[in-house]
């Protein structure tokens, strides 16, 4: 078993597949805004602007810092029709409230231990997804931009794990 903090994208897709409904909406809400869970959850329906393109949430972010998170009309459209909510965009119909993190937890957890053996967690979305912007080329500024980021070097210092391949480095060589 692994305890990686980060997920491939290939693990990313097999809990989106396995994950009940609702929690398959957050973990894709979660890896494409590549937000912290308690700011997807706050995201109350009167902050969300909707733009020609996506939509756009605004949330306390860490350390009381206003952001706005980035989410695809059509994701949006059916986060909106699963959850139904009134004030929260994910929001439990029953209490009016928001969806509490320890209960995306505990149902991430378990879909983590038994589709992927290991230990899983909301933040590992985050993470996983700014690693693979990076690997997929992304500039460094732009990410750390994205991932609300103080300093690009905290970026780089946290994410910056990628190696390169022995023949990636052979057919750079000059010989």
């Amino acid at each position: 078993m692994t305890d990686s903090k980060f997920l491939s994208e290939k693990e990313v897709k097999i809990l989106i597949d396995k994950l009940p409904g609702k929690y398959s909406l957050i973990l894709q809400a979660l890896y494409a805004s590549g937000c912290r869970i308690s700011e997807l959850l706050s995201i109350k329906l009167k902050n969300c602007k909707i733009l020609k393109t996506h939509i756009e949430a605004k949330v306390l972010g860490k350390g009381g810092k206003e952001t706005s998170l980035i989410l695809s009309k059509v994701l949006y459209a059916k986060i909106k029709t699963q959850f139904n909510g009134d004030v929260y965009l994910f929001e439990n119909t029953n209490t009016g409230k928001p969806i509490t993190r320890q209960l995306v937890h505990r149902t991430l957890q378990k879909i983590g231990q038994s589709e992927l053996n290991r230990n899983v967690h909301p933040h590992q979305t985050r993470h996983s997804r700014i690693s693979h912007l990076l690997k997929n080329g992304k500039p460094l500024d732009a990410v750390s931009r994205f991932a609300n980021h103080f300093d690009p070097s905290f970026t780089a210092k946290v994410y910056g794990h990628n190696r390169l391949s022995s023949k990636e480095i052979l057919e750079s060589s000059i010989d």
